[in-house]
């Protein structure tokens, strides 16, 4: 009981032999973190022939530390992430992903934390989309003789995508000759006779058309000049 004949929960008087009066002081209350609660981001990008970016905002709700969020920039594997203290952010990629197969997808998450050490994430996702061959096209200037003339070649293809496309086989009958190339892109002409009608430096041409396996085209123009 102290004084007052109420008893005290906090201090208890304690006599020491010497008449002292001692206090058993309370341990201190140590105050605990209620974590922020956040929200988090998606970005869902399509592959183009340029390095791409997204940006967003995260929420954020905090009763008992600064709503803010412990700014920086994160690099990536495909990219690097940048958050400001109100939880604005930016992605940029490292790169025009043009290696992506169509449908192919990567992702990478990047983790962030408020000023109280809560953490959410930026979830970016990249899907690679058709980047169309480049096939080389080819001339052949040819010269009337008094036989069948003959030409050829090879065209190149070249694809940005990790699966390379490939010429399509195909043949055509024009009208002084015909044509064929294979998935090498190996071709050949013949013309369809002698074409001894065609008079001294008479100029005479046609064109055929290559295509890709991926939608790419091309052409291989013939061009037969009479003697």
């Amino acid at each position: 009981l102290n004084t007052s004949g109420i008893e005290n929960d906090q201090f208890r008087d304690v006599f020491s032999t010497a008449g002292a009066r001692q206090f058993d002081v309370p341990p201190a209350i140590v105050p605990l973190n209620i974590a922020a609660v956040l929200g988090t981001g998606v970005a869902n990008l399509t592959e183009t022939n340029s390095p791409l970016s997204a940006r967003g905002t995260l929420s954020i709700s905090d009763i008992d530390s600064s709503a803010t969020f412990n700014t920086g920039t994160i690099v990536g594997t495909y990219g690097s992430l940048t958050i400001a203290t109100n939880g604005a952010w930016v992605f940029t990629a490292n790169s025009a992903f043009d290696e992506l197969d169509p449908g192919e997808v990567k992702s990478e998450v990047f983790t962030v934390t408020s000023s109280d050490g809560t953490p959410t994430t930026v979830n970016i996702q990249i899907t690679g989309t058709q980047d169309v061959a480049l096939l080389t096209s080819a001339v052949a200037n040819l010269t009337e003789t008094n036989a069948v003339l003959t030409t050829g070649g090879t065209l190149v293809v070249s694809d940005l995508d990790a699966t390379d496309a490939t010429v399509l086989p195909s043949s055509a009958v024009g009208a002084y000759g015909s044509f064929q190339i294979n998935a090498n892109g190996v071709w050949s002409y013949s013309s369809n006779s002698a074409l001894n009608q065609l008079n001294a430096g008479q100029v005479v041409s046609e064109t055929f058309t290559v295509k890709t396996s991926d939608g790419g085209s091309s052409v291989v123009t013939i061009v037969l000049t009479g003697t």
